[in-house]
């Protein structure tokens, strides 16, 4: 503070010799927190060439370790390694039609303890987690034209798979479930009230019913988002798009996903697009860097 002139006073700026980088006065200590980035994406086939190269290619730009696949339409089960990832990949049926399955970054296969597929909507995997292991349920629902019949055995199938998962486990359902929720004050509790829709279409009354009797939360609905960034489906004209994937997790551990969004940049020539989360969780050997690969994630 100095004197300028008669009885008055004038304040230096003390701004000017602060650094220019936003943030560089915080103290930091360069360690990244320890997390899991994951999505879902239906990929409409892996059959046609260059399909899964061009997969492999924008999951790892996004840095993604675990990503849920819906219609492979590969024949058999099995795994696949392309690059760094591998694709473990269920069956699908007699017109290959359908076919689920799991892109996995090679740093995260040697924790992967069970891959299953159930049918050919639905496979789960297991992963190694620190504290808790955690299994993702990967479903491909029946479109809404479908009938009632087709979607009470896959919801019948789902509901059974769910129950065989541990329930000490950190269990996340996701995948394609062809579902619009809205934004109904009954259903706030299981949905919260962030969906891109206004009202709740009959394959999402299904999916809130799956998933209040599961002990689920739809995580993929309850972030404050522009419809941008809400939208996982677009139609063929490009004039609309609605959210029909979804992620849900077990209400107990349901704080440990920090986001679910929709990625517009992944282009791999889909109707769908790629939806990525963030779960809050250590994985096994964390503190022994026997998992290197999540120091650059961003």
């Amino acid at each position: 503070m100095t004197l300028s002139g008669y009885g008055s006073l004038v304040l230096q700026d003390t701004t000017l010799n602060l650094p220019r980088i936003c943030g560089a006065l915080e103290n930091k200590t360069g360690k990244r927190k320890p997390g899991l980035s994951f999505g879902t994406w239906n990929i409409r086939t892996l059959f046609k060439p260059g399909a899964a190269q061009c997969l492999v290619k924008e999951i790892r730009r996004y840095n993604l370790g675990v990503v849920a696949l819906q219609e492979i339409r590969w024949n058999g089960k099995g795994t696949l390694d392309l690059q760094d990832t591998t694709i473990f990949y269920g069956e699908c049926n007699d017109r290959r039609q359908f076919g689920t399955g799991f892109a996995v970054h090679k740093s995260i296969v040697p924790l992967v303890t069970e891959f299953k597929s159930t049918n050919p909507r639905i496979s789960i995997l297991t992963i190694k987690g620190k504290f808790f292991d955690i299994t993702f349920l990967n479903g491909y629902a029946p479109t809404e034209e479908k009938t009632p019949e087709e979607k009470d055995e896959f919801y019948e199938n789902l509901e059974q798979t769910l129950n065989e998962i541990p329930r000490n486990r950190i269990r996340i359902v996701l995948g394609d479930f062809n579902a619009k929720l809205g934004k109904e004050n009954i259903f706030r509790s299981t949905i919260g009230n962030h969906s891109m829709h206004d009202i709740t279409s009959e394959n999402g009354l299904r999916l809130i019913d799956f998933a209040s009797g599961g002990g689920l939360v739809v995580k993929s609905t309850m972030f404050p988002r522009k419809d941008i960034y809400k939208g996982t489906w677009k139609a063929p004209n490009g004039r609309y798009t609605n959210q029909i994937d979804h992620v849900m997790i077990n209400t107990r551990f349901k704080n440990c996903i920090q986001e679910v969004k929709t990625v517009r940049g992944a282009d791999c020539d889909l109707d769908h697009y790629l939806v990525k989360g963030k779960l809050d969780v250590k994985l096994k050997h964390w503190e022994l860097g026997k998992v290197q690969w999540w120091t650059d994630m961003k």
